[in-house]
């Protein structure tokens, strides 16, 4: 049974990827790509300045948050898949970043919980305590990139989560807003 999170329900997202402005598919080695995340999102930002934005300034901010969203699907993407999907949507007040990659189940319910806490929980607080368990228990999957991007760009994030059928498997869709004036 596919898991939403946060404000997008399934026909929005659909509408959304129908209507996507710019799309890409990455081949990854996570042993050696880490290079392509800067790149790619230095060019994904590049687009949106040149197509939607009269301020410059704001590239800097575009590129930190998709990279920090593509290493995220990386980092989390199952050994044996070996590509992740970006997408960009332009709208009239915001721009929509989503990024699909394929997770466990383990990895799959971090991402829940994370989120679910989201919604009870201070966010600063919550980025200190996942900061705290990261060095006592050499945490792998702290979620504190999502963390910061929500705190400092002033993001909202969803995600569609979507079982493989017979395996352990998920794909995981994590949806970015930000809000932007043209």
């Amino acid at each position: 049974m596919t898991t939403f999170l946060g404000n997008l329900d399934e026909s929005k997202l659909k509408k959304l990827k129908e209507k996507v402005s710019l799309s890409f598919k990455m081949p990854i080695d996570h042993s050696k790509d880490w290079e392509k995340c800067s790149l790619i999102s230095n060019f994904f930002a590049d687009y949106c300045v040149s197509s939607f934005y009269k301020k410059k300034e704001i590239k800097s901010i575009l590129s930190t948050i998709i990279n920090e969203l593509i290493e995220n699907a990386m980092k989390h993407s199952y050994q044996d898949q070996n590509e992740i999907n970006i997408f960009l949507k332009n709208c009239e007040k915001e721009i929509i970043f989503i990024t699909e990659n394929i997770a466990t189940n383990d990895t799959a319910n971090n991402l829940i919980h994370t989120l679910n806490q989201l919604q009870t929980k201070d966010i600063e607080s919550l980025i200190i305590n996942r900061m705290k368990n990261n060095l006592m228990y050499n945490q792998e999957q702290s979620e504190i990139g999502l963390l910061n991007i929500i705190h400092n760009f002033k993001t909202s994030i969803s995600a569609k989560i979507t079982p493989i059928d017979k395996t352990n498997l998920n794909i995981v869709e994590i949806i970015t807003r930000l809000e932007h004036g043209q």
